[in-house]
């Protein structure tokens, strides 16, 4: 057979050197057929396989399997070769010998409204029909034996019956399908059953699928133990009836259930986990049975219509009183129906509010008992109509995002007890305009970011750390007084601060973070302690009205870009006990005049000073043995330089641009100097009139 193959081959390359061509019987790779249609052969889509496309109608010929596509729409190697056309195509004929349809091989043809599948096909690969909107009917062949995952996601499918053979069906294979009624299932099939439309495993152990268009009333049947994920989520019905034999109602179970009114409960059900009913919009009211022994706080999140929740008799878990959810000692509030307007009393003995327990209500008031003690994540996050708040003096935590997009604030004094007042804790809170502090130890991060409306923050005393963007995007505050007790100001803590025009550092602080005041475009005058051992990238950067810096003896390091575009700065002094001045530090300050560096400083760093046009003499101490490339780039109007006898190396371009030099002043002898690394691009320093020491 060998043989045979090398003596066609062989035939072919003498035929074609003979100018002969192709012969008639040899297939060709692709042909243009004179009604415009576009046909590909063996090997586009697979091995033996061929398509063409006429008329709208996209034909799969051959024998053999369907390659596999990414769905990558940006390359061409990944997508299906008819993608192009994919808007013209209204029909999918596969021919009998095709054995698999390859994953996102017809994914988004919107048009494709008939389908025909030939009795051999064994696979539909992963998303093969995904968004295929016109596709309403689909009959499967009987030889069929697995669905691949997200299969017919989101088509126009209005029923389907599951073939004997098919054993294996994707997750999602037939979700977020709208317009789906029913699924049925031939009775031999060894894996699925369906029952009253719905698809589940054989066992009838496990819901596998809810049609998308089932609306009205459904009770699951008893038995059913577990639910795919996504399965009820987002579903069409009225009423839904659990059974006990569902012993857990799964996170997300069902969510975004926009016709959801009602809701039962069966006794068995015993755990609700987070956002089980979350964002249904009508449900009113929900009944607890005895046997539920866990539940989320979160689980009704996003149920603006919910007005009560009850737990039955025999519960030993949970209570309700007034239609809200307590554990059974009442000395944790778990649930507070987001219904619940006007002004509310938390009751005396309840020492923490749970999780989201009071997440998109509608109060407007708050009154909180003596004995409370914590205060959880998202507890109150989202009560847009809450403007009073007094908040007690045993409080001791505030959890993250507790607060976060109260927009209604307006003011708020934080205990003297209060220890932890975590990330985002009021973050969002855009009516805020006065804070004023007794505690807490920190100030977590973001936990004021983005409250536009605060001018009045009084920091008391007692937060020792000002956490990453505690203060972020605050942009009415005005003036900042920092207490002895705070030692740190995180990253980006007060950046985008545009009004704040005035900051008092105390002596007590030890360091400033990356972009802590970035972009602080009001702020005129920064003194820094001697106290703060560095201060970090970007801290200032951006700070256009900043005028007067002082930086006082015991400054360690100055991080790359502190002080960059600090376009008003007019004079700088660098103190003896720096010992890092990063790259870029004083970038574009384009009004710097003065500059003193005393010494200490070993090396001036990469584009240090870059740019800093109005520069016109520098002194550099004799600590200084490095200067980095472009360190004074661009300093136009730099008109004389006087180094140190210490400095052993100028790097590349470290004085390019620097037009205006003309007088170089070196401490050392001529011989030092000429011994000297100066790397290229320092032609504007090099040709400069140059003394020496001597």
């Amino acid at each position: 057979m060998k043989h045979a193959w090398r003596l066609t081959a062989l035939l072919l390359c003498l035929m074609l050197l003979a100018g002969c061509g192709m012969p008639d019987w040899l297939p060709r790779p692709a042909e243009i057929p004179d009604d415009g249609g576009i046909s590909f052969e063996t090997g586009s889509i697979g091995l033996g396989l061929h398509w063409t496309l006429e008329d709208g109608v996209l034909t799969i010929g051959g024998e053999g399997a369907m390659r596999d596509y990414t769905g990558d729409e940006t390359k061409t190697s990944d997508r299906p070769p008819w993608y192009e056309d994919r808007g013209t195509i209204t029909a999918l004929v596969v021919e009998e010998g095709v054995t698999r349809l390859g994953a996102h091989g017809f994914e988004n043809l919107d048009r494709l409204a008939a389908v025909t599948l030939p009795e051999g096909l064994a696979v539909i690969g992963a998303r093969a029909f995904e968004n295929c909107a016109a596709l309403a009917s689909l009959a499967l062949p009987a030889s069929l034996e697995s669905i691949g995952r997200r299969a017919f996601y989101h088509s126009g499918l209005v029923s389907l019956t599951i073939p004997a053979a098919c054993t294996a069906i994707g997750d999602e294979a037939l979700f977020a399908c709208g317009k789906l009624q029913s699924i049925a299932v031939e009775a031999d099939n060894p894996s699925f059953a369906a029952q009253d439309g719905v698809l589940f495993n054989a066992a009838l152990t496990r819901l596998l699928c809810l049609p998308g268009a089932r609306g009205g009333a459904y009770a699951l049947p008893e038995g059913v133990t577990s639910v795919a994920e996504g399965a009820l989520s987002g579903c069409a019905l009225e009423e839904i009836t659990l059974p006990g034999s569902l012993k857990t109602l799964n996170e997300g179970l069902l969510s975004g259930c926009e016709h959801l009114t009602a809701l039962r409960l069966e006794n068995g059900v015993t755990t609700v986990l987070s956002r089980a009913f979350a964002d249904c919009p009508l449900l009113r009211s929900i009944d607890i049975p005895a046997s539920v022994s866990r539940i989320s706080g979160d689980a009704f999140a996003g149920c603006p219509s919910l007005e009560q929740i009850e737990v039955r008799e025999g519960n030993l878990k949970f209570r309700s009183l007034d239609g809200v959810l307590y554990t059974l000692d009442a000395k944790r509030l778990i649930r507070c129906p987001a219904a619940r307007g006007g002004e509310f009393s938390v009751p005396d003995g309840v020492e923490s509010i749970g999780e989201s327990a009071f997440a998109g209500c509608a109060i407007s008031a708050l009154r909180l008992p003596l004995g409370l003690l914590s205060i959880g994540e998202s507890a109150f996050a989202g009560c847009e109509h809450l403007a009073a708040l007094e908040l007690n003096f045993m409080l001791e935590e505030i959890g993250p995002r507790a607060f976060a997009g109260c927009t209604a604030l307006t003011s708020l004094t934080l205990p003297e007890r209060l220890k932890t007042l975590d990330a985002g804790a009021f973050a969002g809170c855009t009516a805020l305009e006065k804070v004023r502090f007794s505690g807490p130890e920190s100030i977590g991060a973001g936990a004021f970011a983005g409250c536009t409306a605060l001018t009045e923050l009084d920091l008391g005393w007692g937060a020792a750390l000002i956490d990453t963007k505690a203060f972020f995007g605050c942009t009415a505050l005005r003036s900042i007084s920092f207490p002895s007790s705070v030692t740190a100001v995180g990253e980006s803590a007060f950046e985008g601060c545009t009004a704040l025009t005035d900051i008092a550092l105390s002596g007590s602080l030890e360091s400033i973070g990356s972009r802590a005041f970035a972009g602080c475009t009001a702020l005129g005058v920064v003194r820094v302690p001697g106290s703060v051992g560095s201060i970090g990238f970007a801290a200032f950067e951006g700070c256009t009205a900043l005028e007067t810096l002082e930086l006082f003896r015991g400054v360690r390091e100055i991080d790359s870009s502190a002080f960059a575009g600090c376009i008003a700065l007019t004079a700088v002094n660098i103190p003896a006990s720096v010992s890092v001045l990063g790259p870029y530090a004083f970038a574009g300050c384009s009004g710097l005049r003065v500059l003193s560096i005393e010494y200490g400083l070993g090396e001036v760093y990469y584009n240090c000073f870059e740019n800093c046009v109005a520069l016109e003499s520098v002194s550099l101490p004799e600590s200084v043995a490095v200067i980095d490339f472009s360190a004074f780039a661009g300093c136009e109007s730099l008109r004389s330089v006087s180094l140190p006898a210490s400095l052993r190396r100028i790097g590349e371009s470290a004085f390019s641009g620097c037009g205006a030099l003309e007088e170089v002043s070196f401490a050392g002898e001529s011989w030092e100097w000429e011994q000297m690394e100066i790397r290229e691009g320092n032609e504007a320093l090099t040709g400069a009139e140059i003394s020496f020491g001597g």
